[in-house]
């Protein structure tokens, strides 16, 4: 089979969200019920009875510019959360042996196969909130006038502030570039190790790795390790991003039907059972 092929990765996308259809429908009605409730949390009680200094009787926020200014928070916070949890799935199709062989028996090669995952639980997820989110937005602006009040769209301060963040992340110089993509690299190392609960392992295990340097540091000769230049510090993130694709790309490459452990396991208990 040839080494990559756009058209077959592109058939190998469309079986994803086909054959897929169900569960990324209930992940999408999550991140538009999750952006209805932030956005509504905000805007439900000045919608229902007003805001300013007049209002005594309920509280409210004191001005308008606050109320969007919550609501901007509410939504960022909402997003990035779901953002990173979207991206510990990569690879959660793998965790029972029926999900495996029916990973293995794709027409399509290793890297189409990997590649597809991490577009559609990084693109096409990101993609999927963003729709989800317009479509909340918009809910609350046919709903809630009809509780007395209404107000305009988030959507323009949202875009004026994310516009605002990626600026200042490309302008904030490559150390902060290099750390989002090793936390992203991270998440999808942990997605590829662990498939189950990456998300809960991953943290884990980087609070128990967090621990261990801690712990190495403290020793007298390798106390400089908790003081390196920062040029050091970025050598070692490019290792760690490479690291991490590296280990992805051969955990779900060499993937087995039946975990080395299980095979262990069940060769002790037939040994066991032919001893007796």
């Amino acid at each position: 089979m040839p080494s990559f092929d756009f058209r077959r990765f592109t058939m190998l996308l469309g079986h994803e969200l086909a054959g897929n259809w169900r569960r990324h429908l209930r992940e999408f009605l999550v991140f538009y019920v999750v952006f209805l409730a932030c956005i509504g949390s905000v805007f439900y009680v000045p919608s229902r009875y007003g805001i300013g200094p007049d209002v005594v009787d309920h509280w409210t926020y004191p001005d308008e510019a606050t109320m969007f200014e919550s609501a901007v928070w509410a939504v960022s916070i909402a997003f990035s959360v779901l953002l990173v949890y979207g991206v510990s799935l990569t690879f959660s199709h793998l965790y029972t042996r029926q999900q495996r062989i029916a990973w293995l028996m794709l027409p399509a090669t290793n890297l189409e196969k990997f590649l597809a995952r991490v577009l559609v639980y990084s693109v096409l997820w990101s993609v999927a909130l963003l729709v989800a989110l317009v479509l909340a937005d918009v809910t609350r602006m046919l709903v809630f006038p009809l509780f007395g009040h209404s107000y305009s769209s988030l959507l323009p301060e949202l875009e004026r502030r994310w516009r605002a963040y990626v600026e200042d992340f490309f302008d904030s110089g490559l150390g902060h570039q290099v750390q989002i993509v090793l936390s992203y690299v991270t998440l999808l190392t942990g997605s590829a190790l662990f498939r189950r609960y990456a998300l809960v392992k991953t943290a884990f295990g980087l609070f128990l790795a967090s621990l261990l340097i801690l712990l190495i540091a403290d020793m007298g000769r390798f106390g400089n390790l908790l003081f390196l230049d920062n040029v050091t510090v970025q050598v070692w993130n490019v290792v760690l991003i490479a690291g991490g694709l590296w280990l992805s790309w051969r955990q779900v490459s060499h993937m087995q039907v039946i975990p080395r452990h299980n095979s262990l396991l069940k060769l002790r208990k037939n040994l066991l059972v032919e001893l007796n």
